[in-house]
């Protein structure tokens, strides 16, 4: 809440009078000015600082030093990507020097965008014919609607990898789920009969 320059010296006044002690203050102000608007503690508390650190009642907005963008921090964001496709951009940032918005700036500028890594399961030297034997079964048998896999311990959230490039690589990560427990749902429909199947 915004107060006129009369109101915050009363404030400083009475907080002289109770001895900073705010709780005190935020009483003895609605007291003695109840035609006004009445400052609760945490607003006395946050006066008492400012004026504390600053000598005056006024409170200033922080002036923010923006990194100037050169052609060399432009070029160190570069080379930070470059080595380190799978790094964020709050790490080039505090690498370079520079604000993530810089940063996200010059990533836009210079094309590169943050493809997300995508999962797939590790593949043991028994796999292949149990999928090439289930995808003939089904083939004949069944037409898949939809299917989701539910794990013990919650969903990878897959927004989270990310590989910076100029182009789709199409990264793929290797990862051993079928290691742990889960159950894949899906369903389907055999010979007109829409059922729901789960497997371990």
């Amino acid at each position: 809440m915004d107060y006129n320059k009369e109101e915050l010296v009363d404030m400083i006044f009475i907080l002289g009078e109770s001895l900073k002690n705010c709780f005190l203050a935020s009483r003895l102000y609605a007291q003695r000015y109840p035609e006004r608007r009445h400052p609760d503690r945490r607003s006395l508390q946050n006066l008492l600082e400012r004026f504390t650190q600053t000598g005056h009642t006024e409170y200033t907005k922080p002036v923010r030093n923006r990194s100037v963008r050169t052609e060399e921090n432009e070029l160190a964001v570069l080379l930070q990507v470059t080595e380190n496709p799978s790094t964020s951009q709050k790490a080039i940032g505090d690498a370079v020097g520079v604000s993530e918005t810089t940063v996200q700036r010059i990533l836009k500028e210079n094309r590169f965008h943050a493809y997300h890594i995508q999962f797939h399961q590790e593949l043991l030297e028994g796999d292949f014919d149990l999928r090439i034997d289930f995808c003939n079964w089904a083939q004949v048998s069944c037409l898949f609607s939809d299917e989701a896999t539910f794990h013990k311990n919650g969903f990878v959230n897959c927004h989270n990898f990310h590989y910076y490039s100029d182009h789709n690589p199409r990264i793929f990560r290797q990862i051993d789920r079928q290691h742990r427990w889960s159950i894949n749902v899906w369903g389907g429909h055999y010979w007109r009969i829409c059922y729901w199947s789960t497997f371990l």
